[in-house]
């Protein structure tokens, strides 16, 4: 930590003209070299400055064993006092995690032996109820014996590594000392057991950061071990300025950004132009209603399942992907169930529309709530309603939307409206009678602001059956959404 006398890009300086390539090199190469990285900042922009020329050349640079110690390093340049040099306030602090911490269905778990006939034995319990109650009280019974089993069956994943790794050292001493087949034996045991709990260790940190374009099979866990300190520090909000102060403390940050995106997710006045929505024909027929609401077959429901990621990030309930693609065989029947039963008119219980909100900065020091991109964690239940639905309606949307719309529209591209804007703009200056313009309109936060009132009312102008349209607005406006600020849920 200090001043360095140099900087890593050209944003960190500011009325200087010339900056020398090979120094910025040189710098970057130490970095990489020690394996250090850059704990960022939050203040001011630049830490140093004459007057004229202001640069950021005091900075804080963190070892992998820190990172690991304390995961959250906050980083204030204050303002400069008696100096032309910015002190630096450093704060370390380790996450605080709610009571057990979330419940996340890993794809590790089906390297245990006993894993997959434990899953079986648990589903196959018997229940009561309706289909969508059924499913919600199989998956949360699963997911409290899996937390149970993975803690005194499957096993702490790092301990596993450290014992497996120990078990070859000794077993590899005792080998150099007898050289006895038995003893050979008992090593190659140890060695295939560590590389088994190595290969765990590699699936957990794979799901936990995220990256799927690297090999399976490769040792990565240096890599993915960096990766995700770096992904959990970049995503740490250790304060937000507001009305003109820092809000820092935990409570005052959750408190804030409920607060703003309750406000932002919240709809406006309803500013219908009836006019407008008179204009609208009706395009969907009686056949078509009849294919958006007949029962789903068990076919239908697997090609919905398969074409959806299964290495998304899970929602609130915490089962991904790899949970129903692995054991469709066996809740393929409550699956089914669970999506007829909704056509039927029965709305999705809360714990499957639950949203979690996740908040991923724009910039790489974001100040404010509007700094941040929000993307939202949906349950893989709701995910399979919703897109059952949306292929279904892929059929009849061509009708209803204009050929001159080429984006969001299966078969059309949206490289055709880009060329036609660049052709329009070749010719827009030659000569004619009339004056032209070109006006672009960027909506903000479009779909966010969307009345649904006036969705409804659209819908129902196009021939949606009422039916329909309450399924449509039942995965619309039944939505519970939870805000996730450093690893927790507000």
């Amino acid at each position: 930590m200090g001043d360095f006398n140099a900087i890593v890009g050209h944003s960190e300086q500011v009325g200087c003209k010339a900056i020398n390539p090979r120094a910025l090199e040189e710098f970057n190469e130490c970095i990489l070299n020690c394996r250090l990285e850059d704990a960022g900042y939050k203040g001011l922009s630049f830490s140093w400055t004459n007057g004229r020329v202001s640069k950021r050349l005091d900075r804080v640079l963190l070892n992998h064993s820190y990172g690991e110690l304390f995961p959250l390093v906050k980083v204030t340049q204050l303002a400069k006092t008696g100096s032309d040099h910015a002190p630096l306030l450093v704060e370390s602090r380790r996450p605080k995690e709610g009571k057990g911490g979330f419940f996340r269905f890993q794809k590790m778990w089906f390297r245990h032996e006993g894993f997959i006939k434990a899953v079986e034995e648990n589903w196959r319990q018997p229940t009561y109820g309706d289909p969508l109650f059924s499913l919600h009280f199989k998956q949360k019974r699963l997911k409290d014996f899996l937390k149970t089993w993975n803690r005194e069956v499957f096993g702490d994943v790092f301990s596993n590594v450290d014992q497996a790794e120990l078990e070859v050292q000794r077993c590899e001493s005792v080998y150099e000392s007898s050289s006895l087949p038995a003893d050979r034996e008992l090593l190659h045991k140890a060695k295939a057991i560590y590389l088994r709990a190595l290969a765990i260790e590699e699936d957990y940190l794979c799901q936990l950061s995220g990256y799927k374009w690297l090999q399976e099979g490769d040792k990565n866990t240096a890599f993915y071990h960096i990766y995700v300190r770096r992904k959990r520090k970049k995503r740490a909000i250790l304060g937000i300025y507001e009305e003109g102060e820092w809000l820092t403390e935990t409570s005052q940050i959750e408190a804030s950004g409920v607060s703003f995106f309750q406000e932002h997710f919240s709809g406006g006045p309803n500013m219908e132009h009836e006019e407008l929505i008179d204009c609208i024909p009706s395009l969907v027929t009686h056949d078509d209603n009849e294919m958006m609401m007949r029962a789903p077959t068990k076919e239908e429901v697997r090609t919905v399942v398969l074409s959806l990621n299964k290495d998304s990030v899970a929602g609130p309930d915490g089962f991904n992907g790899h949970f129903y693609h692995n054991f469709w065989e066996l809740i393929a029947d409550d699956i089914v169930d669970d999506v007829g039963h909704f056509l039927k008119g029965h709305n999705l219980p809360q714990a499957f529309t639950s949203t979690t909100i996740a908040l991923i900065p724009k910039k790489e020091v974001a100040k404010s709530w509007t700094e941040y991109r929000p993307i939202s964690l949906c349950t893989f239940a709701n995910k399979i309603v919703t897109k059952l639905l949306s292929m279904r309606l892929a059929s009849i949307l061509p009708k209803l939307i204009s050929q001159f719309q080429a984006g969001f529209v299966h078969g059309r591209l949206i490289q055709d409206n880009i060329l036609l804007s660049q052709e329009l703009m070749h010719h827009i200056d030659k000569g004619g009678k009339e004056d032209n313009v070109i006006l672009n309109l960027d909506m903000s936060k479009a779909f966010d602001k969307l009345s649904w009132h006036f969705l409804k009312r659209i819908l129902g102008r196009f021939g949606f059956s009422d039916n329909l349209i309450a399924r449509i607005m039942a995965c619309i406006d039944n939505c519970w959404f939870s805000l996730l600020v450093n690893g927790k849920a507000s």
